[in-house]
């Protein structure tokens, strides 16, 4: 990775969002997100594929299903890998990297691994026949208000709780 990130702030910083405003990211601000996505890496030793989609470049009335659980995403991420030993770790790390990145440039994202339309999203992200979809991640500017699903759900997984910072490391 070229640039340095600072993951304390970083991950005191990110949260999930699960309602997007109807804003595009800037052309500039998109260029630097796919500058620093390709040159993201593991210590796996595992290849990842990622692929950007924008439902605002795709085809008239596209929708890809999140089941409800997202509300006015304009972009996604999603990565891909080879079904091969620690692939889904490297996974993991590369795209958390990039959820931590999106979170100091103040976008939001959205861990998505199984309430999401896997046949829809491979078929839009043009996912190889012999790779695997395990994670995508919307992203883009958080909504004001949470939606009424995205404030139960908080309030279930009781994600306002985290634990101090000294108490985890």
């Amino acid at each position: 990775m070229n640039k340095k990130l600072p993951i304390e702030s970083a991950v005191k910083k990110r949260i999930s969002v699960r309602n997007y405003a109807d804003m595009r990211i800037e052309e500039t601000k998109m260029s630097e997100i796919k500058e620093f996505v390709s040159n993201t890496d593991n210590p796996f030793s595992q290849h990842v594929n990622f692929h950007f989609f924008d439902l605002n470049d795709s085809g008239e009335g596209q929708k890809l299903g999140t089941y409800g659980v997202i509300k006015g995403a304009q972009h996604y991420l999603g990565a891909s890998v080879k079904p091969v030993p620690l692939a889904l770790v490297a996974v993991g790390y590369q795209l958390e990297t990039i959820m931590l990145y999106l979170a100091q440039l103040d976008i939001g994202t959205c861990w998505l691994g199984g309430t999401f339309d896997r046949k829809g999203f491979s078929l839009a992200l043009s996912i190889e026949s012999d790779e695997v979809l395990p994670a995508i991640t919307p992203f883009g500017y958080a909504k004001e208000r949470r939606h009424l699903q995205e404030v139960v759900m908080r309030t279930f997984i009781q994600a306002h709780k985290r634990f101090d910072w000294d108490k985890l490391f």
